[in-house]
């Protein structure tokens, strides 16, 4: 896993706003827009940005701040944070990727989006921290994160949006408070996978994905047990092992359709699905479209 690069200059209300401009500006450029921004508040340490656009080639630069990114549409996604190499992704409703602050940013999509971009700054990081339990190292970027189980407070800071500018901003603001609480904090005793692991549970999946993949062969890579492995799993990429390998059999499903002559049902085989109707059935239900959508 890639760490951005370190900046001990601290995050202020200016730069919230130039990261949102800038983010704004390059979106606008792909034909998409902001329909929604918020002041970064009165403490300065938040802002909250929702965007829409049609299918794009993105290219972010850098930014001073943090930000999280939440999916309000399935919409999947080629590309990569910090320099990482491209892979795509599922791209679900209510799934979040976190880009560190000093990380620049590529992603493609083939369908409209919809998202809300949380701006927050180091103040709002150490507040967090202040409190009796950990904080993820947000200097390292975060894919896929799963936030199905808060779609509640997604659902609410969209429609706050929506509401008159003088009830928005408060409103906004302390729903996107929420939801950061729920992403960056952990209990002090929860167990984690260090980079090396990460990398190491990820090329075996990307080598057996035409395989069945059993939580407890990756459990004894690491020599953990299966209960731990799957803990540690969760806590350190958002989502259990076997909705990860989901998204990674789904995401080489779409690429394939998309870049080869492979008929479906070979296409199936390949990912690691029984049969073309399992393919069609996981891909019906995570991304609502069907294999032959993506050819």
């Amino acid at each position: 896993m890639l760490e951005a690069r370190r900046d001990t200059t601290p995050i202020t209300p200016h730069a919230l706003l130039s990261s949102q401009a800038c983010y704004a500006s390059l979106l606008g450029a792909s034909g998409g827009r902001a329909v929604k921004t918020t002041s970064p508040g009165r403490k300065g340490d938040l802002l909250v940005g929702l965007y829409e656009s049609p299918p794009y080639d993105l290219r972010v630069a850098a930014m001073d701040s943090p930000r999280l990114s939440i999916n309000l549409r399935a919409a999947p996604v080629w590309g990569a944070l910090a320099g990482d190499r491209p892979r795509s992704h599922a791209g679900e409703r209510y799934s979040a990727f976190l880009t560190p602050a000093h990380a620049d940013a590529h992603w493609i999509k083939a369908a409209p989006s919809r998202h809300l971009n949380l701006y927050f700054s180091e103040a709002l990081v150490e507040e967090f921290g202040a409190q009796a339990r950990a904080v993820r190292d947000c200097r390292t970027p975060m894919l896929g994160i799963d936030l199905r189980p808060h779609r509640g407070l997604i659902d609410a800071l969209q429609r706050a949006c929506s509401l008159p500018a003088a009830r928005a901003e408060d409103a906004s603001l302390g729903l996107a408070y929420l939801i950061l609480a729920e992403v960056l904090l952990e209990p002090r005793s929860a167990p984690m996978m260090g980079a090396a692991q990460i990398r190491l549970v990820r090329e075996y999946i990307c080598e057996h994905l035409g395989h069945p993949v059993r939580v407890a062969d990756l459990a004894a890579l690491l020599g953990q047990n299966p209960a731990q492995f799957t803990l540690a799993f969760r806590n350190s990429l958002g989502c259990t092992p076997q909705r990860f390998l989901m998204r990674q059999r789904l995401a080489t499903a779409i690429r394939l359709l998309r870049n080869s002559s492979d008929s479906i049902s070979d296409v199936a085989m390949t990912c690691g699905f029984s049969s073309q109707q399992h393919l069609t059935t996981a891909m019906r239900q995570h991304t609502g479209r069907t294999p032959g959508a993506f050819r």
